[in-house]
């Protein structure tokens, strides 16, 4: 697993991490590249000692401030690797790529890391919307979460059906806009990849900028607001 949810913000995804290292604990492992925030010093405590339970455990670290404190904190080897949405080829994103036909879109995250009042800055013009997801209604979700509750199909079922369709409705949420403001980080990495004017907001803490000082900082159409 990688991503966003290392540390203690979204605790209840990395509670399920820890458990899979728990009964694992003497597999080889890969934390593939993630976000790390803690807000108690406590709790990356105890997480640590669970991580040095599993000697052969790797923690890949996506950002510099990420692998800053992993390496001051954890005990594990310690990689920095940037996402793996970078790894995405252009030609996958072709697939799915639409005309840039229309003008603004603000990305504005609506959950418990958007910084409130820091889109005091948005322009009357911007179409506000929050990253595209499956409805229960959806066909898509139904078929899926019926084939997840079949153990040797549930990796096929995330393989085959949930990431082509989360990636197409991505990129084409995202191509058709010529700008590109950005409060989620893989809005600002697939804006990014696509070649649109990417601009981006802060999280609550700091793992966008983070992402951007370590990977995006000299790309051109990539900018801090």
């Amino acid at each position: 697993m990688g991503g966003g949810y290392f540390g203690d913000v979204w605790r209840s995804a990395w509670e399920s991490v820890l458990a899979q290292v728990r009964r694992n604990a003497h597999c080889r492992i890969v934390i593939l590249p993630s976000s790390i925030w803690y807000n108690d010093p406590a709790v990356m405590r105890a997480d640590a000692a669970v991580l040095a339970g599993a000697p052969r455990l790797t923690i890949c670290a996506r950002d510099k401030q990420s692998y800053d404190l992993a390496v001051r904190n954890f005990r594990n080897p310690v990689l920095l690797l940037p996402d793996l949405a970078f790894a995405i080829s252009p030609a996958y994103l072709a697939r799915w790529e639409v005309p840039a036909e229309e003008g603004c879109l603000y990305l504005r995250r609506m959950d418990q890391e958007f910084v409130p009042g820091s889109d005091a800055w948005e322009p009357a013009s911007a179409v506000a919307a929050d990253w595209p997801t499956f409805t229960r209604r959806g066909l898509p979700e139904k078929i899926g979460t019926r084939l997840a509750r079949i153990p040797f199909l549930k990796d096929w079922a995330y393989y085959r059906i949930f990431r082509p369709r989360m990636t197409s409705r991505g990129v084409r949420f995202l191509s058709r806009y010529k700008t590109v403001y950005s409060t989620r980080l893989h809005g600002m990495v697939l804006s990014a990849l696509l070649g649109r004017e990417t601009y981006f907001l802060d999280n609550s803490y700091g793992k966008v900028g983070a992402l951007y000082r370590t990977w995006l900082q000299d790309v051109d159409n990539v900018h801090c607001l």
